[in-house]
């Protein structure tokens, strides 16, 4: 209800060390409730990205502030911590839209998680890959890769994504989907099928 003039107490108690950890939380919903016009409050809210009782909060609500919000989430992208580069490419994904930002600056940051030590990371870069669907040159490739996953859930995610593309950008990975539909794993094999299907009734239309 306040709207931009809430954003001083937001910053405060998110400032402030003592600050229980439930009104720090609502601070960061009342952040991501205001999106770009708790812009001045995006640093302070950056800060808790590490702090794991903070990190999905903090992630969350970074994803609707605006394009100020791709800085601190790209850095976080490359943090120690996997639960942090997860969140972090999560809300990059989601931002992508909210912001809005350019495909140019997003994909290779995927691209690049797509190698991640993680497999959750791994999941998250491949499933925003498929709903951001654009620079297919680089996508199609690294996601066909990705169907090699040792990870069941990595290859499904993949395979899903690669489904998203257009026939005519996909359509060097008809024959890794194809093998994929054969997969030990009945996620990825059911996932792999969709895409296939997805790709060859598209062509056809």
């Amino acid at each position: 209800e306040m709207g931009a003039t809430a954003v001083p107490e937001i910053q405060e108690a998110l400032q402030d060390p003592a600050e229980d950890a439930a009104k720090k939380k609502a601070a960061m919903k009342a952040s991501g409730l205001l999106g770009p016009l708790a812009e001045p409050a995006v640093g302070d809210v950056a800060e808790h990205l590490p702090d794991p009782q903070f990190t999905e909060e903090a992630a969350v609500a970074l994803s609707f502030m605006g394009r100020k919000a791709f800085a601190p989430l790209r850095k976080a992208a490359a943090s120690t911590d996997p639960v942090v580069r997860r969140e972090a490419l999560r809300s990059i994904g989601k931002l992508k839209e909210r912001a809005p930002l350019d495909a140019k600056a997003v994909v290779p940051l995927l691209l690049e998680a797509l190698l991640d030590p993680d497999a959750t990371v791994r999941t998250v870069a491949a499933t925003y890959l498929g709903i951001i669907h654009e620079e297919p040159a680089a996508a199609v490739p690294a996601l066909v890769e990705a169907l090699k996953d040792e990870d069941a859930t990595v290859r499904s995610a993949a395979a899903s994504a690669l489904g998203s593309f257009s026939p005519e950008a996909a359509k060097t990975a008809l024959p890794a989907l194809r093998k994929a539909a054969g997969d030990r794993n009945e996620d990825v094999a059911r996932e792999a099928g969709v895409a296939l299907v997805k790709l060859q009734s598209n062509e056809r239309k």
